[in-house]
């Protein structure tokens, strides 16, 4: 074998070699590349869940539009074993509802589907309330696995600087 050869193939192996110590991963997170949906099947919601970045006091849904629901930063993920947070609108405008609009017409013993990754979670609806936007217990951890659903209260509530004087919260647990 010739020396160039040689050379350049060992070039090659410690590039190699070089690179798998030194790799940069190439998505955020492990999460972030995992299917993720939401299904609520007695209210008609099947929407994805996007990542809802935190924010000095709260979480920043703006992106969220119609069309996903939000996965409260710094939350647990499904199957972790804490306190899962998904927010989503529920409305933009009277005539855009979101995907949370019949929120607050679930039940308990209603199941709520979170599609993560390929593993399909169930979850059953164990009470809703509304809260102030500052009553933040609901989206404290928890040493149990708790799925708790927000969006805006939809019963005229809105003040006249556009937001929203209340939160519905869901709470679900696993069905097992």
């Amino acid at each position: 074998m010739p020396k160039s050869f040689q050379r350049a193939l060992i070039l090659i192996v410690l590039a190699v070699l070089i690179g798998s110590i030194f790799s940069v991963p190439t998505s955020v997170s492990s999460a972030a590349a995992k299917t993720y949906r939401i299904v609520i099947p007695s209210i008609g919601v099947d929407v994805p869940v996007i990542l809802a970045r935190r924010t000095r006091t709260s979480w920043s849904v703006a992106r969220l539009g119609t069309k996903y629901a939000g996965h409260l930063q710094g939350m647990a993920y499904p199957g972790e074993g804490g306190n899962i947070g998904i927010a989503a609108h529920v409305e933009l405008t009277p005539t855009k509802p979101g995907p949370f609009v019949n929120l607050n017409k679930l039940l308990p013993f209603d199941e709520i589907q979170i599609i993560y990754g390929d593993i399909t979670y169930r979850y059953t609806v164990t009470s809703s309330f509304a809260v102030k936007p500052t009553e933040l217990a609901a989206v404290q951890a928890t040493p149990y696995e708790v799925l708790t659903l927000i969006t805006c209260t939809s019963d005229g509530t809105n003040t006249a600087r556009g937001r929203y004087a209340l939160r519905w919260i869901v709470r679900a647990l696993p069905a097992y």
